[in-house]
């Protein structure tokens, strides 16, 4: 069921109460699932396997929930970090529950990490696209992220859960921004190639 009127905010995962753990386990869950099920063999594919698996992970790097306040109940959350490639930024596992699709959430999400590694003096900022999710690159692209040509190749177990059609472009593309910090303007700085490090894939 879609909601119509909502007011959010965005709160830290650490301020977010005990409780509140395995609805946001759920929702990450439900999104991941009917985000990439299109092109997965199982019936359903979901971001953690189990809630202990998500206590462990989820706690690695920074997370913000955002909180819908009208209705007491979680719209959605993005994880990102500062140490990408260096001190850039990197934000993943995007997710906005489906009765929240539509309404720019997701956006307001992106803006609050961009804001956040601008403070912490981050050049650009990036994020790792399935290559057959090309609305989803398209979104990103009007956003002002461009694919920067690095690949990160799935390995062979996974593509076994790949439905055939899909098995070629199920590879994760790259993309970057490059952000205006308040000392000087980085439009212009090359995107940094390093190693990859480990990835935590994107979600609308």
């Amino acid at each position: 069921m879609s909601v119509s009127t909502v007011q959010t905010k965005i709160t830290a995962l650490h301020e977010l109460p005990g409780e509140r753990f395995v609805e946001l386990y759920q929702t990450i869950n439900d999104c991941w699932n009917k985000s990439h099920s299109y092109y997965m063999t199982d019936e359903r594919h979901d971001r953690y396997a189990s809630f202990e698996t998500f206590q462990s992970e989820i706690s690695r790097g920074k997370a913000d929930i955002l909180f819908d306040m009208t209705h007491q109940r979680i719209a959605g959350s993005i994880q990102y970090h500062f140490t990408y490639k260096g001190h850039n930024s990197y934000f993943g596992t995007l997710c906005i529950g489906s009765a929240y699709q539509g309404k720019s959430l997701a956006e307001k999400l992106i803006t609050h990490v961009e804001h956040q590694s601008i403070m912490s003096n981050c050049s650009h900022i990036y994020i790792w696209v399935v290559s057959c999710a090309e609305k989803l690159q398209g979104y990103y692209g009007r956003l002002g992220y461009r694919v920067t040509g690095e690949k990160f190749q799935r390995d062979i177990r996974f593509l076994q859960g790949v439905k055939p059609e899909f098995r070629h472009r199920v590879d994760f593309q790259e993309m970057a921004k490059p952000l205006l910090l308040p000392s000087r303007l980085v439009t212009k700085s090359p995107i940094p190639s390093i190693a990859k490090p480990t990835l935590i894939p994107s979600r609308l």
